[in-house]
């Protein structure tokens, strides 16, 4: 399966589902140029879902999670809003609360796509009625 990348909620909400492997470190540097370009689409604050449930690749260094510069632009984007991880992997949730601390960025993870939308329902209050908003595509 490959990636999906698409406006969960136009130019307001992301939904980024990762594959189930990632093998190549430039795939995940491309994947957040493609977000970075999205976000610089949307209306201020723009907030990620990263839909992480079928990712299985284990990682070992934080280098394998892509490069420092590209992760950079994506998390310190001057209209990037909150990033929802939805996992039950505790390594996963262990190695983005680290990414997000150290550039400074709001994070929570969730365990579904229900409780993402919960979530994102209670920070922004354009996103009150969210199940009306999101994309049918």
């Amino acid at each position: 399966m490959s990636a999906q990348l698409k406006w969960y909620v136009e130019n307001q909400v992301i939904y980024f589902k990762l594959p189930s492997t990632i093998d190549d470190t430039s795939m995940i540097d491309q994947m957040n140029l493609q977000l970075v370009e999205l976000i610089d689409q949307g209306e201020e604050p723009v907030h990620i879902i990263m839909d992480m449930t079928e990712y299985k690749t284990q990682f070992t260094k934080l280098n394998q999670l892509g490069n420092m510069d590209s992760m950079s632009q994506l998390l310190k984007h001057p209209k990037i809003g909150w990033s929802i991880i939805i996992t039950d992997s505790s390594m996963l949730k262990f190695a983005s609360s680290v990414i997000t601390n150290l550039f400074k960025s709001q994070f929570k993870s969730c365990a579904s796509i229900e409780e993402a939308r919960a979530v994102l329902k209670r920070l922004d209050p354009r996103l009150a009625n969210i199940e009306e908003l999101i994309s049918q595509d």
